[in-house]
């Protein structure tokens, strides 16, 4: 018993053809979008004051939908579009000295996003127009035959505030025959 195991797996590795490996990950079409990105809040105190100054950092939530369209047919790389919603608030409400510091939670308006985007098999950079490239970590799920992807989870430190850290997913939203 023990040796039709080695055998069927040489058997296994002899039979499968090369061109049988994985296309690259890539993405296509639109995405349900959830992210979230945090920015530290920060206290200073000194010596010749008994009241701290700092910041009270943010938090903002975003939902949406994104959509991939690759150069090509199986391309890693293409065009990005997004509407997203964002809740935008402070991270912490500071009373400092009486002054208070931090916003309230406020839901914005949608907003429409274009730009570029790229992926490999374990990261997703997005462009914005008039932005700088956002590099992500990302996790590919339930990959179908051509490498498409259909979730994908990404973070990442904001790559203009080294402060703030970025973390999201993106579900394929499936469409109607």
């Amino acid at each position: 018993m023990r040796a039709t195991v080695p055998v069927a797996a040489v058997l296994l590795l002899v039979v499968t053809p090369a061109s049988a490996q994985m296309p690259p990950t890539n993405l296509r079409g639109t995405y349900m979008l959830q992210m979230e990105e945090i920015c530290q809040a920060g206290l200073k105190f000194s010596s010749s004051s008994s009241v701290p100054t700092g910041t009270a950092g943010s938090v903002t939530f975003v939902t949406g939908t994104a959509t991939f369209t690759p150069a090509t047919s199986g391309a890693t790389s293409g065009q990005y579009s997004a509407t997203e919603t964002a809740v935008q608030g402070s991270l912490l409400s500071l009373n400092l000295g009486g002054t208070v510091k931090g916003k309230a939670f406020k839901t914005g308006q949608p907003t429409t996003v274009n730009g570029v985007y790229a992926n490999t098999d374990s990261t997703l950079t997005i462009k914005i127009k008039g932005g700088t490239a956002q590099l992500y970590t990302a996790t590919y799920g339930l990959l179908d035959g051509e490498g498409e992807a259909s979730q994908v989870i990404f973070a990442g430190t904001d790559s203009t505030n080294p402060t703030c850290a970025i973390n999201g997913s993106l579900r394929f939203q499936f469409q109607a025959l």
